[in-house]
């Protein structure tokens, strides 16, 4: 199954890199599968409106494709934060690791691995808090403002009476303006032993999702050494520069 669905991807991306589309022939050509593995997968994906067949014998991007926006920036990022995962989950066998992305208007977690219990990476797809997660923080300080008005229309900000959560919109803001500043976002609240820290994926100016590092007993030596190599770790190509887009000071949001 995990297989086929790879299989699918790497189709689908074929396609969203050609809008004239493709014929079956240059699909089988370029994703080095066989003919009929690739035209069992094109009727799977025609089922789901994932593709379609266009004139001259083309396949194209369905409208449920376009609809959650597989585009070949969204892969570019996604396998860059399978592979980061992939590193970090050696280097912290105890570690939850947690790709997230702003799709379908909402911010989902794509791809975990809880390295200590499962040993794999997962690709559930489901929903975060925005206002109550260390990647929401980051999401709000990262991603285009035109995208961060849209969110905060369809989930206003909600202030909370206990934690998790904010206890006003100027301390979150003030939260995501901190994360501009250093790079990374962390939540106030927690065990100091604990170590819950996102950082945003960017490829140059270009803001592509959010890492999330999860681990339940750290030294404050560990924590920090760690937040020294956020910046390094965050860019999928190397001397790149910070977003110009999201919250860059506090009371933008309101």
């Amino acid at each position: 199954m995990v297989q086929a669905i790879a299989r699918a991807m790497k189709l689908l991306r074929l396609l969203a890199e050609q809008p004239d589309g493709l014929r079956l022939g240059e699909l089988a050509e370029r994703s080095q599968l066989k003919y009929a593995t690739v035209y069992n997968l094109m009727r799977a994906l025609e089922s789901e409106q994932l593709a379609v067949r266009a004139s001259g014998r083309r396949w194209t991007l369905g409208d449920m494709a376009r609809g959650i926006g597989l585009t070949e920036q969204d892969h570019c990022f996604y396998r860059a934060a399978w592979q980061l995962i992939v590193r970090l989950s050696g280097e912290f066998p105890d570690s939850y690791l947690t790709f997230s992305q702003y799709r379908d208007t909402d911010l989902q977690a794509i791809l975990y691995a809880c390295v200590s219990r499962d040993r794999a990476i997962g690709d559930r797809i489901h929903p975060l808090p925005a206002y109550s997660t260390a990647a929401g923080v980051v999401y709000f300080a990262y991603a285009p403002f035109a995208q961060i008005r849209r969110f905060i229309r369809r989930r206003p900000f909600q202030a909370t009476a206990e934690r998790p959560g904010w206890f006003s919109l100027t301390e979150f803001e003030h939260a995501v303006w901190r994360c501009r500043q250093n790079g990374y976002a962390a939540l106030p609240w927690g065990p100091e032993s604990e170590m819950r820290i996102a950082f945003p994926l960017c490829r140059g100016d270009e803001f592509g999702g959010i890492m999330t590092v999860s681990r339940p007993h750290v030294t404050p030596e560990e924590k920090q050494r760690f937040l020294e190599r956020v910046s390094a770790l965050g860019n999928i190509l190397p001397e790149t520069e910070k977003p110009a887009a999201g919250l860059q000071e506090p009371g933008r949001l309101a």
